[in-house]
């Protein structure tokens, strides 16, 4: 189950990065949250797309993702971990794709 699990996970973060639509997405909204992240309003920090649901998993519309930075989002993860979606462990998983594809040690 675990191996199965990771793959998932290596499939979405592959869909996040490579997928127009996604972009698209990620893109307009950005926009709608003037760039900024919607609990700190900080625009220094990287910013990410966040699912507020995944009942749109790989066709997600606008309000199913908000804007935040790294911090809040990894805060968020923290205290309330995805529960509706089993294949996402915890919010270190961009850690353990790049650890695995050798891209950091």
């Amino acid at each position: 189950m675990e191996n199965e699990n990771y793959k998932k996970r290596i499939e979405f973060k592959r869909y996040t990065a490579n997928s127009k639509n996604w972009k698209k997405l990620k893109k307009e909204r950005l926009a709608k949250d003037n760039n900024s992240c919607i609990l700190c309003k900080t625009k220094d920090k990287k910013l990410l797309i966040h699912h507020i649901t995944y009942k749109n998993l790989y066709h997600e519309e606008i309000n199913d993702v908000v804007t935040l930075c790294i911090s809040c989002h990894n805060k968020i993860h923290k205290v309330s971990p995805p529960k509706d979606i089993p294949f996402f462990i915890g919010h270190n998983d961009y850690e353990c794709i790049l650890k695995d594809e050798g891209k950091i040690k």
